[in-house]
């Protein structure tokens, strides 16, 4: 397992700009999976790359099919009509499951704000790093101090 995860999301709330997603990448950090978490995104209208752009050859192939009735239906539509770019291996699987993160994290009674942009708080960060306290010196962060709260 990799020291550092860095994970890169749209720009919008049901991604990751929400409390539930920075409480589990806070958790992995705090568990140790991970030495530190990153997560960000850029600014509003800055987010689109290739990786958009092949998710966009996706769409366009599921918005022609006719009928797409079961998961294995849609792994077979996008294995059969979508090619992998610059010779990489195409993995196209069924991800059967996931974790409700936010009934897990419920009992905690924590409640984060300021994660994405509102009427009242239109100016949010577009890039988050979670490390353990011990860790900030090691980092040599110039402007960054470190406290340890009373």
């Amino acid at each position: 397992m990799p020291f550092h995860l860095s994970i890169k999301y749209d720009n919008t709330g049901r991604e990751g700009k929400n409390q539930h997603f920075l409480m589990y990448l806070a958790w992995l950090q705090a568990s140790g999976k991970f030495q530190s978490v990153q997560g960000g995104q850029g600014q509003k209208g800055h987010t689109h790359d290739g990786l958009d752009q092949r998710f966009a050859v996706i769409t366009t192939i599921l918005q022609r099919s006719t009928t797409l009735e079961t998961p294995v239906a849609f792994v077979k539509k996008i294995r059969d009509h979508f090619e992998a770019a610059r010779g990489r291996e195409l993995i196209v699987q069924e991800y059967s499951g996931a974790w409700d993160w936010q009934s897990f994290f419920t009992p905690l009674g924590i409640n984060i704000s300021g994660v994405a942009a509102t009427h009242w708080t239109p100016d949010v960060c577009h890039c988050k790093r979670l490390v353990s306290r011990r860790d900030l010196p090691q980092m040599d962060l110039p402007g960054w101090e470190s406290s340890t709260p009373d």
